[in-house]
């Protein structure tokens, strides 16, 4: 079930206003009425369910009626690498990986890529995708979105990712064909720095991109995909083997 976001602490049986952007919401596309229940999560993310008592033009008062124990949720482990892409095809993925309970969503421009914006519009465009992180993590009851981190040069994003100092993948269609027996899924735990999963652009990566990975590419088990849907796709499968070995804890 979607939840609402409420920005100072709930506590229960003490009532509490909803203002703003979840009010606008509400009120306009939910159509929301008096003697509704819906699910709200506060700052501290402890989410409650709660009654609608009261509906104005400027607030909608609720009252919390329980809180509520969080599904087993995955802890976010996976860091995505993708170049700039056509609008429509980023914000498809900003909203799918979220979904997929990626960590991190990294862009970085290289040689068969387009630029990343600069200034102020890179920072309108990083609002505009935080929204729709935000929105795709309440849609789907994840607790908090991924980071997204934009890099000036691909030099910079491969230095980070060798730091962080967890694993790092990437993947071209002319590289060794990924199977599920890869090596790091028995010796990963929660203690692990994370997986780096990196994208080519369209044209794909060129000879001299390539040797500065540490380890030799993969190709996807797929015929040649589109870079917004093999980004996907690498986080899907590398989410089941990881839950091939490993329960998830509750949240």
């Amino acid at each position: 079930m979607p939840y609402f976001l409420c920005d100072e602490p709930i506590q229960l049986s003490k009532n509490f206003f909803l203002r703003g952007a979840e009010l606008k919401h509400l009120r306009l596309s939910r159509k929301i009425r008096k003697g509704e229940k819906i699910e709200v999560q506060d700052p501290e993310k402890k989410r409650f369910l709660c009654l609608v008592t009261e509906v104005q033009n400027a607030f909608i008062i609720l009252s919390p009626i329980e809180a509520l124990s969080l599904e087993k949720e995955w802890p976010p482990w996976f860091q995505i690498y993708i170049p700039p892409l056509k609008e429509k095809a980023l914000d498809f993925i900003f909203q799918k990986a979220t979904e997929l309970n990626g960590a991190e969503i990294h862009l970085y421009p290289c040689q068969n890529s387009q630029a990343l914006p600069n200034g102020q519009k890179l920072q309108s465009r990083l609002e505009r995708w935080s929204k729709i992180c935000l929105e795709a993590c309440k849609q789907s009851g994840r607790s908090s979105p991924p980071k997204i981190i934009p890099h000036p040069s691909f030099d910079h994003a491969l230095e980070q990712a060798k730091n962080q100092g967890g694993e790092l993948f990437c993947f071209h269609p002319q590289g060794s064909m990924l199977g599920k027996n890869l090596g790091w899924e028995d010796n990963f735990s929660e203690k692990g720095k994370g997986i780096s999963l990196f994208i080519g652009p369209e044209g794909g990566f060129t000879e001299k991109e390539l040797c500065l990975f540490p380890n030799p590419p993969y190709q996807l088990p797929f015929p040649i995909l589109r870079a917004e849907t093999a980004a996907l796709a690498c986080l899907t499968l590398f989410q089941f083997f990881l839950a091939s070995k490993m329960e998830p804890k509750k949240s």
